[in-house]
């Protein structure tokens, strides 16, 4: 067995010093299995070798930086978007072109009506909503004080509570700077 892992590592090591066609979680698998069943000196140079290794990164699509902002707004929406839909909108409008015979309101969620059949109708106004869609069109600059603004906003949140992840803190920090020099 130690002579199998001995080999198996010198021939990964050949390859690891070049681009290769390894596929690292099949490396990574042989070793971990078999890192049980050797000595020491053994475990050691498997280890090396994992080391040695760097796990490809994901293949990302080529997303415009555009999208990219977009997308880092939508994991905080609610911190710039505060209220949505809107308390004052007006449904009626709605509800009358849909000849909804008394409505209700679900509860919980504004702008969903039901009907007496329990039908659910969402009226909430789209064009406002915190979307894909409706961000993508915002121009760069927008989306940046938009994702400045939003970052700060969950920094305060944060750093309001009484046990609070300071590493999160830290990045979210980092993040604002980051931001800051681009705007």
């Amino acid at each position: 067995m130690l002579g199998s892992v001995l080999e198996f590592y010198e021939e990964c090591s050949e390859h690891t010093s070049s681009s290769s066609d390894w596929d690292y979680s099949e490396i990574s698998n042989y070793v971990s299995t078999n890192i049980f069943n050797t000595n020491n000196k053994a475990k050691k140079k498997l280890r090396a070798l994992l080391n040695k290794l760097h796990k490809p990164k994901k293949k990302q699509t080529s997303k415009s930086e555009k999208t990219q902002l977009v997308k880092r707004i939508l994991c905080r929406w609610w911190y710039v978007f505060k209220e949505w839909p809107p308390e004052d909108y007006d449904y009626s409008s709605k509800l009358a072109e849909l000849g909804l015979s008394d409505p209700k309101e679900v509860p919980g969620y504004p702008g969903l009506f039901m009907d007496s059949k329990e039908v659910i109708y969402d009226l909430r106004p789209y064009e406002t909503a915190p979307t894909y869609n409706n961000l993508v069109k915002l121009e760069k600059s927008q989306l940046l004080g938009l994702l400045c603004s939003a970052l700060k906003a969950q920094l305060l949140e944060l750093q309001s509570q009484p046990y609070f992840d300071s590493c999160l803190a830290y990045d979210l920090q980092t993040q604002i700077e980051d931001l800051s020099i681009n705007i």
